[in-house]
């Protein structure tokens, strides 16, 4: 899915990942922050800013790991 896509499937509570994530490696949201698999916190402008080249427009999927 494309990054303005995976950005909705995030707001809907989600748990996304990328291509270029590994395996065990995801993002969600909660409280109107990026959350990653090991619980780190970012604020989504400055998590989708520092990704604006090419390679993050889309390759994002649902993670499905358990």
């Amino acid at each position: 899915m494309t990054r303005t896509e995976a950005i909705k499937e995030l707001e809907q509570g989600r748990k996304i990942t990328h291509r270029y994530f590994l395996d065990n490696e995801f993002l969600k949201m909660v409280d109107n922050q990026i959350v990653f698999e090991d619980g780190n916190q970012v604020n989504p402008n400055e998590f989708w800013k520092l990704r604006g080249s090419e390679v993050w427009e889309d390759g994002y999927s649902y993670y499905t790991k358990k």
